[in-house]
């Protein structure tokens, strides 16, 4: 919330803690005399205007990411662990580098707003990242009369590239999810993948795709329920491979 900081650090010649966490979304640049004739080096400066934060490993425990943090840069494999929820606010761009995976075990829960998505995308649209995977461990959707109850869910969002060395960009592996209002573009393989997924309608153990798009070699295989979703070119290019769907209004 900070506007000025004009003059902070300035004349102060022993100073050079390390600043590089502070997030300062409303001074897009460096003040003027902010640290001048300190020591403070660049390397130790605030994240000016926006801030950029990157992400690896195993999360552990229930973390929201936001939009002032935004972007997200998965900068390695990224595993949400069993029993762990991952929550994803409105407006936040996760950015995932080449060849590398959010695999979630636990439970993701990424709702955007029709005015502000969430996005997903390629760190280089020239090298896609591999898959956002849904493992057998993860949070099974829970619908109760049709409507979203708990469980993995994507609405409002925008997967954008992906599907290097998957046979998807989203891979849903015995496991479920809602997703509602999004779109799936630019796939370098399948869009959603649905693997060992049975669909029973009015349980827990079933895909929901609803109102959603899936385009540029984004066809669907697999096992789910598919209901009010975009076309192509004129013509319906969800695509079963295997497996029962069942599918709704399209």
């Amino acid at each position: 919330s900070v506007t000025t900081m004009e003059g902070m650090f300035y004349g102060a010649s022993n100073f050079n803690q390390d600043l590089n966490s502070w997030c300062v979304t409303n001074i897009p640049a460096q003040p003027t005399d902010f640290a001048t004739n300190s020591a403070l080096t660049p390397a130790n400066e605030p994240n000016w205007g926006s801030c950029i934060t990157e992400i690896s490993g195993i999360l552990n425990h229930d973390t929201v990411w936001t939009k002032s943090n935004s972007p997200y840069i998965i900068t390695d494999n990224f595993i949400i662990n069993q029993n762990v929820k991952l929550t994803i606010e409105p407006g936040v761009t996760v950015s995932i580098y080449s060849g590398k995976t959010i695999q979630v075990l636990g439970s993701l829960y990424a709702v955007g707003l029709l005015t502000d998505s969430i996005y997903f995308i390629d760190f280089d649209s020239t090298a896609p990242f591999k898959a956002i995977e849904f493992g057998d461990s993860s949070e099974d959707v829970v619908m109760i009369n049709g409507t979203y109850s708990s469980g993995n869910i994507l609405k409002f969002t925008n997967i954008i590239g992906g599907g290097v060395g998957a046979n998807g960009s989203v891979n849903f592996a015995s496991s479920t999810a809602y997703i509602s209002n999004s779109a799936v573009t630019n796939s370098n393989s399948s869009g959603i993948y649905l693997y060992k997924n049975t669909s029973h309608v009015g349980s827990s153990k079933f895909i929901t795709i609803d109102s959603s798009k899936v385009l540029n070699n984004g066809v669907i295989e697999g096992e789910g329920i598919v209901q009010k979703n975009g076309l192509r070119d004129g013509k319906w290019i969800i695509y079963y491979k295997s497996g029962e769907v069942l599918s709704k209004g399209n």
